[in-house]
C-alpha cells in the first residue's frame, strides 16, 4: 500500500516523503512551497526543483537523519520495525515530535524505550546540543532565511538543555 508523510521546516509545509507498493521511496517538495519567495531546499542533495527525486536522492538524505547502528536497532525493535525500514521509522519517530511540547519526561521516556540509562541520554543530548551551538556560531549565514533558521535552532538547543537539566 502507497503511503506518504509530509516533511516541515519549521513549521512550513515543503515536501512530501512517498513509499510506493514495493517499498521504493521518493520525495518531491510540494508546489506551494517552490512557489514561496523565501523556499529553501530541505538539503543541498534535494535541490528546489518540482520533479521528484529518486530513492537513492531521497534516501541519501533521509536514511541520514535517523539513528544510526545499534541506536537503530534498540528503536526498531521497541517500535515494532524493521531496522532497515527508513519509511516506518520516519513515520513513527518523526510523526511524534512538536518541538513546543518537548520535555524532560519525553527524553526519559525515550531512555526507558531505548534500554538507555536517563543519564546517558541526558549527556548524550547534552553533547549534541553543543555540537549544534558551536556548529551555528561559525557556520556562515548568508541570507535572512538562514539567519532566521539559526536563530530557531540556537532558541530550541537552548530550550532542550533548560528542559532536560543538562
Amino acid at each position: 500500500m502507497a503511503r506518504t508523510l509530509d516533511v516541515y521546516i519549521l513549521r512550513n509545509l515543503i515536501g512530501q516523503l512517498m513509499q510506493d507498493d514495493y517499498g521504493d521511496m521518493s520525495c518531491k517538495h510540494d508546489a506551494d512551497w517552490l512557489d514561496q519567495p523565501t523556499a529553501v531546499p530541505l538539503s543541498h542533495s534535494l535541490p528546489l526543483r518540482s520533479e521528484p527525486f529518486s530513492r537513492n536522492k531521497c534516501r541519501g538524505y533521509f536514511a541520514g537523519i535517523l539513528p544510526e547502528a545499534d541506536n537503530r536497532r534498540i528503536i526498531a525493535k521497541n517500535l515494532g520495525i524493521s531496522a532497515k525500514n527508513d519509511f516506518a521509522m520516519l513515520e513513527r519517530i518523526g510523526s511524534e515530535y512538536d518541538p513546543d511540547k518537548v520535555i524532560a519526561k519525553h527524553f526519559e521516556r525515550f531512555a526507558q524505550d531505548a534500554t538507555l540509562g536517563k543519564a546517558m541520554v541526558k549527556r548524550r543530548v547534552k553533547e549534541e546540543v553543543e555540537a549544534v551551538l558551536f556548529t551555528l556560531a561559525t557556520m556562515p549565514v548568508d541570507s535572512h532565511v538562514a539567519a532566521d533558521i539559526a536563530t530557531l535552532i540556537r532558541r530550541r538547543c537552548e530550550k532542550t538543555s533548560v528542559r532536560i537539566g543538562a
